[in-house]
C-alpha cells in the first residue's frame, strides 16, 4: 500500500496482479481521505466564514426569512426576520 499526499488531501493506493501469465491484469484500490492539509484546511475555513457573513449581511439588509435545516444532526436555524413575517416575537426554537 502506498499513501500520497497533494494539496487537497490524501489517498492510499493498493495494486496487485489479477488474471493469468496469458491475460494478465493490474487492480488497483484507491481510498481518498478526507484530511486536507492543515494549511488548506485553515483557508477553506477563513474562506466558509468570510462566505457566510456575507450572506447573513446580505439576508439581514433586505430583510429576508431564513431557515436552515442540518438533516444530520437535525438542528434547524430560524433568523429573526421569520418570527416577525408571522407577527410572532423573535424566538430560537419556532
Amino acid at each position: 500500500m502506498t499513501h500520497l499526499t497533494h494539496e487537497g488531501g490524501s489517498y492510499d493506493l493498493l495494486a496487485f496482479p489479477l488474471g493469468t501469465a496469458h491475460h494478465p491484469q493490474i487492480a488497483i484500490l484507491c481510498q481518498f481521505g478526507s484530511q486536507p492539509l492543515p494549511s488548506q484546511q485553515a483557508k477553506t475555513q477563513e474562506s466558509l466564514r468570510e462566505a457566510d457573513q456575507r450572506f447573513r449581511l446580505a439576508i439581514e439588509a433586505v430583510q429576508m426569512a431564513n431557515w436552515e435545516w442540518h438533516i444530520l444532526t437535525d438542528q434547524v436555524y430560524w433568523n429573526e426576520q421569520h418570527f416577525r413575517l408571522f407577527g410572532m416575537p423573535p424566538r430560537a426554537v419556532p
